[in-house]
């Protein structure tokens, strides 16, 4: 078992619980998912905190803005991107 584990999709393809191993192992998980809507990220980030996931909002246009559940995401110039609020 690696340190850590990075997903992209595993929310929308459905396949997420495949890294709960990590978890339970006290393991990071990073998730990355894209184009979703912001009713949805409400309930993707609810999911996420109680799975242990850190999870990222982007769209398929990489150079976008970005969301986090609970930060802000910077861009590798150092400039911030907005956040959007899932709980909200």
């Amino acid at each position: 078992m690696l340190d850590f584990d990075v997903t992209d999709g595993c929310y929308s393809e459905d396949w997420c619980d495949q890294v709960d191993r990590y978890a339970e192992a006290g393991k990071a998980i990073f998730a990355a998912e894209y184009d979703v809507t912001a009713q949805d990220r409400a309930d993707l980030c609810a999911d996420a905190a109680a799975a242990g996931i850190s999870l990222i909002f982007k769209e398929y246009d990489l150079d976008a803005r970005g969301a986090r559940c609970n930060k802000s995401i910077s861009s590798p110039s150092g400039h911030r991107f907005g956040v959007r609020k899932c709980d909200k």
